[in-house]
């Protein structure tokens, strides 16, 4: 995806970025605020306090690694080189990492067996597509109305898509590839089916996805669901 960005559109996107970078920064300084506030603060308050500030911490990390991509797309990257990577592993180091922010959301995290098989492989480059999953998954979350998100996987045809579906509102395919471009997530949050994610994760997903060597696409959901997003890679049941 070779989009050249003028400078109108690149201070656009900067103004997106501050603006979702002042809400994780705004539930850590009020979380920390309330533990140095209440020195005699009870076991299950602090807890709590703790958790909510590491989902914010890692809302920041997510929000300053998609600015490097954006950095990355404005020099015309490329594809990475890569070689074999385990899907199966790859999901569950996701998932795991992704349940707290999940759970702040009030979403199950549901990983279909499918997507546990450990004889499916992708050739890509690795940080690149974990970059592109996380960004989908982080965006399912957002939307997924706290209700289950799952994550499945199927092979064929030299190919291994990883799907992740949730029951959020669907994106709107008559949108094309609109939402997944730095110019489209201008409008993207006040467009209903643009599914606007914070740190401009519908194109950093994209991005980070063609640059592993993968494709991002939407997809037909499956019965009970409402939207779905696939991740396609070279690969195999081995």
């Amino acid at each position: 995806m070779d989009e050249k960005l003028d400078s109108k559109t690149i201070a656009g996107l900067l103004g997106l970025l501050a603006h979702d970078l002042r809400n994780p920064l705004s539930a850590l300084h009020s979380n920390v605020g309330f533990l140095a506030a209440t020195p005699e603060v009870d076991e299950a308050d602090m807890r709590d306090a703790v958790s909510d500030a590491l989902v914010s911490c890692d809302g920041l990390v997510a929000i300053i690694d998609n600015i490097e991509l954006l950095a990355q797309s404005m020099v015309g990257a490329g594809i990475r080189g890569g070689g074999p990577v385990p899907v199966a592993a790859t999901i569950a180091q996701s998932v795991a990492g992704h349940r707290a922010m999940a759970e702040s959301h009030e979403v199950l995290l549901e990983v279909d067996a499918s997507a546990t098989d450990t004889r499916l492989h992708i050739v890509v480059h690795q940080d690149m597509y974990r970059r592109a999953f996380a960004n989908v998954l982080r965006n399912a979350i957002q939307h997924g109305a706290g209700k289950p998100v799952k994550i499945a996987a199927s092979a064929a045809d030299g190919e291994v898509r990883v799907v992740v579906i949730d029951q959020g509102s669907r994106l709107d395919v008559s949108l094309g590839d609109e939402p997944f471009t730095a110019a489209g997530q201008l409008s993207a949050k006040t467009k209903t089916g643009a599914r606007y994610g914070r740190g401009l994760g519908l194109f950093s997903a994209r991005f980070a996805a063609e640059s592993a060597g993968a494709k991002l696409l939407p997809v037909s959901p499956p019965r009970g669901a409402n939207n779905a997003l696939a991740l396609v890679a070279p690969g195999s049941r081995d």
